[in-house]
């Protein structure tokens, strides 16, 4: 058996296609509570090994999209903090494969980092490299039910990109896009077109690293 993959939305999960057994992959929905609902029902279905997948912001500016982040610790944003343990045979596997890894500290925020100054303060003020919404809730169902644990995540938009404000509300919580919304929006905000042409990249360049990472080592993984 091999671990079950809990990723945010259903765009994320589509990236591992024809990799993974389907009915390994979980789609939480995109948030905290999310995250640790669909961690719970996973315990029930009994997971030995949880990996929190899909794509990260970067904090730290030397980060470039479509790096692989495979963290050693998680926190969250009242600075509880979890260590990731298992990392070792994942950095081995990778360790000639040609794709940029970077470990190290990874925050789970409860909100959409939106501008570049808030990442970078972000980065400032707890040294994490990389954030998304998910992981941290994610791992403390798992540490507290004893279940083993990993981060793998890519670096879809770098710390100087910019997130439309309005963006985030064009989303809905799986991920899925409001058409209506999203072009309401961007025909009164034409000039956004260049950070959501940039966000797209960011995305397809996460995607490659990330379907390129997970057929090499998933099925070497211990369940």
């Amino acid at each position: 058996m091999c671990p079950y993959i809990i990723t945010a939305t259903k765009r994320e999960g589509k990236i591992l296609d024809k990799i993974i057994d389907p009915e390994k992959v979980h789609i939480s929905g995109i948030g905290p509570k999310n995250a640790e609902e669909t961690t719970k029902y996973i315990i029930s279905k009994g997971a030995k090994q949880v990996i929190s997948f899909g794509t990260a912001c970067a904090l730290n500016p030397f980060l470039k999209k479509g790096t692989i982040v495979i963290p050693d610790s998680i926190r969250n944003s009242e600075g509880e903090r979890i260590r990731v343990n298992n990392i070792d045979k994942v950095l081995k596997e990778l360790k000639n494969s040609g794709v940029k890894i970077k470990t190290g500290n990874h925050i789970s925020v409860e909100d959409v980092l939106l501008e570049p100054k808030e990442k970078i303060d972000l980065f400032k003020r707890t040294g994490c490299i990389s954030a998304d919404m998910e992981s941290f809730f994610i791992a403390k169902r798992c540490i507290d039910a004893g279940m083993s644990f990993l981060c793998i995540r890519a670096i879809s938009d770098t710390a100087y990109m910019k997130v439309p404000d309005w963006l985030k509300n064009s989303i809905d919580n799986s991920g899925n896009l409001k058409a209506g919304y999203f072009l309401k929006k961007l025909l009164k905000n034409p000039f956004d077109i260049k950070d959501l042409f940039l966000l797209i990249d960011g995305f397809m360049r996460a995607k490659r690293s990330l379907r390129y990472v997970m057929r090499r080592i998933y099925s070497s993984l211990p369940d």
